[in-house]
Parts: structure tokens; C-alpha cells; sequence
């Protein structure tokens, strides 16, 4: 309900109207649409928190509290390739496997194809420093990522086509 609620709020502002008269609808694949117009929305939630992302390009959103997982998820997500080139950034392991997680699952949503695909399908490259970075599929163009860390959790968003995602909020 958290993440319906701030894509409404959201898409009320761009569609410039009511937030009860969004035509929000759920897809046969699960994925949230917006009828009658050309924009894309991706939600999320996490804890007490919820985020959305909308734009006229398919997009993903992701939010996770950052905190200890269980110790075989990144086996499970990373290639182990991916997980010795990811050992490398200026994060802990903590912090590392939730963006991976979180930059993953956004783009599985960008894709329309969440969790149905493996995460060890995807291949990150990451500039940590300008939170941004590319997400390559094996059998698709590849995704535009963004990322922040707020408040004790990581925000992540994954869009096709050209860069041009910001991250805003608290």
C-alpha cells in the first residue's frame, strides 16, 4: 500500500491531477501501469519506507534496509567473477552485496521480468563515486543505474535508454 501510495502522490504531480484519479493498474506480469498514459512506474518498499519512480522510459526501482543478509546471497546473485571485481569497491560487504541486490532487482523490474530471471544473469559496472553505473543483460540493451544511500537504506533505480535519472528526496 506504502509503495501505490507514492506512485500516486508521484504521478499526480506529473499528470497534474488528484492523486485518488491515477489509473493505476496492475499488468498480467504484476508490473504497475498507468493507462491511458505513456508513462512507466516502478515502486518499492522496504521497512516503513516505500519509494516510486516514474518516466516516460521502462524503469526499476528498488529499496532495501541496510543491514546483514544471509551469507549465500551473493553466491546466488553474482557470478564469481562479479563478486571478486565488486570486492574492490570502497564499500563494505554489507553495503556492497545490498547495492548489488538493490541495482539487480531494479533492473529486473526495468525489464518486466523480476525475479523470474536469475540476478546472476546481469553483469554490474559501477563508478561507486558518481553513484551510476551500467547494467548488462545477455540478450538485451543494456540499462542505465543510479544509486544513493539515504537514511540507512539503498535506493537504486534502472532505466533503458540514455542517462538522465535523479534521485531525490529525505
Amino acid at each position: 500500500m506504502l509503495g501505490r501510495t507514492a506512485a500516486r502522490t508521484l504521478l499526480a504531480e506529473i499528470l497534474e491531477v488528484d492523486p485518488q484519479a491515477v489509473p493505476l493498474r496492475a499488468a498480467p506480469d504484476g508490473a504497475l501501469e498507468v493507462e491511458g498514459s505513456p508513462h512507466f512506474v516502478s515502486v518499492a518498499h522496504s521497512g516503513e519506507f516505500a519509494v516510486a519512480a516514474a518516466g516516460p522510459r521502462a524503469l526499476g526501482v528498488d529499496l532495501e534496509r541496510i543491514r546483514p543478509t544471509s551469507p549465500g546471497l551473493g553466491r546466488r546473485i553474482m557470478r564469481d567473477e562479479e563478486r571478486r571485481a565488486l570486492a574492490a569497491l570502497p564499500l563494505d560487504g554489507m553495503r556492497t552485496l545490498i547495492l548489488v541486490w538493490t541495482l539487480k532487482e531494479a533492473a529486473l523490474k526495468a525489464a518486466r521480468t523480476g525475479l523470474r530471471r536469475a540476478p546472476r544473469d546481469l553483469v554490474l559496472d559501477l563508478d561507486v563515486r558518481r553513484q551510476r553505473g551500467l547494467c548488462t543483460f545477455p540478450d538485451r540493451a543494456a540499462m542505465q543505474l543510479r544509486f544513493a544511500e539515504r537514511n540507512g537504506y539503498m535506493v537504486s533505480v534502472a532505466t533503458e535508454g540514455a542517462p538522465g535519472v535523479s534521485l531525490r528526496g529525505p
